[in-house]
């Protein structure tokens, strides 16, 4: 007797994605400095190029903060990434005295009108035992879901 076999086959195209990300204007390195607050707009600029409102947000990947080489947060009093949209900011990743306060804007997606622009704002504040030229680096996904779903 011969078993049956399932396959499934998946048909894709390639196609343009309506929601653009692009760096802010002369942008390639943010600066925190020891003591004093920062807040930073524009870093990054996300743009609805669809005919329909678009719900986006960010998601921290788990494992990627590094603070010169150690996933060490301590030194860190603040550290949020908002997205700015008609006036009101989204968070969508918070440290707050080094301890990991929010990882993802999925409770709260920001929906960006059609033809619309939002910028991704940055605010950082090190602490006294932070060092000059400390470095510290971390990636956030832009979730923003295939067209068909919107």
């Amino acid at each position: 007797m011969s078993e049956a076999v399932s396959v499934a086959e998946f048909n894709f195209k390639a196609k343009e994605h309506p929601v653009k990300f692009s760096p802010g204007p002369g942008l390639n390195m943010l600066t925190g400095f020891i003591g004093r607050r920062i807040r930073v707009p524009d870093v990054f600029i996300i743009e609805n190029t669809s005919d329909k409102p678009y719900p986006v947000y960010f998601e921290y990947l788990p494992g990627s903060w590094s603070y010169n080489g150690t996933p060490d947060m301590s030194k860190v009093l603040t550290f949020k990434v908002d997205i700015s949209y008609k006036g009101k900011d989204y968070t969508q990743f918070h440290i707050e005295n080094g301890t990991l306060k929010v990882t993802s804007g999925e409770a709260e997606p920001v929906t960006i009108d059609p033809g619309d622009k939002a910028s991704v704002c940055a605010e950082v504040m090190l602490s006294a035992d932070a060092r000059e030229d400390d470095r510290f680096t971390f990636v956030l996904e832009l979730i923003a879901p295939p067209e068909e779903t919107v």
